[in-house]
């Protein structure tokens, strides 16, 4: 009965670490989407000189008006409310990829205004 009872644990231990690899490939896989998705981001919105371009300043600030960055997503309408939050949630998700707040797009947007201006 012993011998079986560790041929049973072996066993389990051998499922549990083909479990672990599994997840772990699964979580570098993951990762490595998610790096890749940021350097993607990165070469979109960052000219060669590591500053925002200004198509990305002036793409940026329109989806932030359109995506509630700067004002309530609150509707009457529940569903409407959530599609409105579900926008906001992208547009957020964007600007932490980048690293980038409202304020300082704010900034730049108005600074690249001042700049068309002159």
């Amino acid at each position: 009965m012993h011998r079986e009872a560790q041929v049973a644990l072996s066993e389990d231990i051998s499922q549990i670490e083909e479990a672990a690899n599994t997840e772990r490939a699964q979580i570098l896989r993951q990762r490595r989407r998610l790096v890749g998705a940021h350097d993607l981001a990165v070469r979109l919105f960052y000219g060669a000189d590591g500053q925002l371009s200004e198509a990305a300043i002036e793409w940026l600030a329109e989806l932030g008006r359109h995506c509630f960055a700067e004002h309530p997503t609150w509707d009457l309408d529940p569903r409407a409310h959530a599609f409105n939050e579900g926008r906001r949630a992208v547009f957020l998700e964007i600007m932490h990829g980048l690293a980038l707040d409202t304020r300082r797009l704010a900034m730049l947007s108005r600074q690249l205004k001042e700049t068309e201006d002159e």
